[in-house]
């Protein structure tokens, strides 16, 4: 299975809220089996020094999982401690608290995908037609990276 995953490091109080749910939800490009999409998604979340048909092309790090999960760190905390009486007193389930994060962080990595401006330009039109037809994979028709976005609940 090939997955894109973030490591959650720090909010230990975070991590220990979110163990006692026992459930887990995967978020980023998910895939039982390889596809160009979740390579180039790896490649622009990772950057590498070995692309290109001569593996000697750098691509540098474009941080859209891990950077989104960073900056949304703070609401998504505070939305599980909103979340804790509804939990206690069953107005939500653990279930359903842990599927509002995930397809609020969904919605949020989409947003930082279209809306970055570190990496969201257009190629040249050089680079179009060495590309093609992955033109603009981050972006365009139905190899988007964006449309691909999806979450797994465990």
């Amino acid at each position: 299975m090939i997955r894109s995953r973030v490591k959650i490091k720090e909010g230990k109080n975070l991590l220990k809220d979110i163990k006692k749910y026992k459930c887990t939800a995967d978020i980023g490009l998910l895939s039982d089996t390889e596809s160009t999409i979740v390579t180039i998604g790896a490649t622009q979340e990772f950057g590498t020094e070995n692309a290109g048909k001569g593996r000697n092309i750098t691509i540098p790090e474009r941080s859209y999982l891990r950077s989104t999960y960073d900056e949304k760190k703070e609401h998504i905390e505070s939305s599980i401690n909103k979340a804790k009486p509804d939990i206690l007193f069953s107005k939500m389930s653990k279930l359903q608290l842990i599927k509002r994060l995930a397809l609020y962080l969904q919605s949020e990595v989409q947003k930082k995908i279209t809306n970055s401006k570190e990496w969201a330009v257009a190629n040249t039109e050089n680079t179009l037609k060495r590309k093609y037809p992955y033109t603009r994979p981050l972006f365009a028709g139905e190899d988007s990276i964006k449309k691909h976005i999806t979450f797994r609940i465990k």
